[in-house]
């Protein structure tokens, strides 16, 4: 999944910020019971964040860096 460029992400309804640092990247998102830990292009932890639901995930969208959120272009 692509970074936007002030470096957050939206995953199951939970907006998580990676660092400026990041902004751009590609990362891998992992969605454990109660935590999301992602993760950079290289298998290593950028951060983890505790996961506030615990509901299942019912749809799948990723945008790589330079993809419009609303798939338009």
């Amino acid at each position: 999944m692509g970074l936007d460029s002030c470096s957050s992400i939206q995953v199951a309804r939970q907006r998580i910020q990676v660092g400026l640092s990041h902004a751009g990247q590609t990362v891998t998102i992992q969605l454990a019971e109660t935590t999301v830990p992602v993760f950079d292009q290289h298998g290593e932890v950028i951060t983890t964040v505790p996961r506030n639901g615990t509901g299942e995930i019912s749809r799948f969208k990723a945008y790589g860096t330079g993809q419009p959120a609303n798939g338009a272009g």
